[in-house]
């Protein structure tokens, strides 16, 4: 998956805060191979999880869309109202 999205990633503090989330909302489980370094952990879907995955996909690609749609439109607003600005420097 890591390849496909080409490097983007997301940070450390999203990535904790959605495991959190996911956590109590039971879709996943936290393993730990070594109970001294806790910062490394194994996650487990579980049957809850794929529910909610897959509800994801449902509805993912209409956010998307619409969140394109938003930013396709900031971007000619201000490509038009900003056009004479010189931003170079």
């Amino acid at each position: 998956m890591v390849l496909f999205f080409r490097g983007v990633g997301v940070n450390l503090s999203y990535m904790s805060r959605r495991i959190a989330f996911m956590r109590e909302k039971g879709y996943l489980v936290q393993q730990w191979d070594d109970p001294v370094n806790r910062v490394k952990h194994y996650c487990r879907i579980t049957d809850a999880g794929r529910e909610y995955f897959m509800m994801m996909l449902r509805d993912l690609p209409g956010k998307i869309e619409n969140g394109l749609s938003f930013y396709q439109s900031i971007s000619e607003y201000t490509a038009k109202r900003y056009a004479k600005w010189d931003v170079t420097q």
